[in-house]
């Protein structure tokens, strides 16, 4: 039998498979944008500069290039380095002779399980992780090595 004649002898049967079709399809794109845009909350700084009286190209070379690069000089350090004190956060760091000295950090940006430290240390200080709060200033410390941007990585 042709699909014409099929067509022809149950027109009601091709008609219900149309609509079942039909609604399958609306259901599919109904749900689709779920997998192929799935809601992601993406982390976002606005920062808005209000100057009356400036134009544009005098905001761009007096503040806005000053802040990209302010922004650009930030160290990033692992979120275990961080430290609560009373006198605000800081970072323990390790100096030549193993000894532990706290730097007071200004905290630019915390991304989770990095921190952006806009003060306080500067690229290429040894920074210990995970210190315990009973160690002071001044003390020495044993020192394991982790390979670069290993977070939490143990001692060899």
């Amino acid at each position: 039998m042709s699909v014409v004649g099929y067509v022809l002898k149950r027109p009601y049967t091709v008609v219900a498979m149309l609509m079942l079709i039909c609604l399958l399809g609306i259901g599919a794109g109904l749900r689709m944008p779920v997998d192929i845009f799935p809601e992601i909350n993406i982390p976002v700084v606005s920062v808005v500069w209000t100057y009356n009286g400036m134009n544009a190209e005098d905001i761009q070379n007096r503040i806005l290039t000053l802040h990209e690069r302010q922004m650009a000089s930030l160290v990033q350090v692992p979120a275990a380095a961080w430290v609560f004190r009373p006198s605000g956060p800081m970072v323990a760091v390790v100096d030549k002779d193993n000894k532990v000295s706290f730097h007071k950090v200004a905290i630019a940006r915390d991304n989770g399980n990095v921190l952006e430290i806009a003060s306080g240390i500067s690229t290429g200080d040894k920074i210990a992780l995970n210190i315990s709060n009973q160690i002071t200033s001044g003390e020495t410390v044993e020192v394991h090595e982790t390979k670069e941007g290993a977070v939490n990585a143990p001692p060899k």
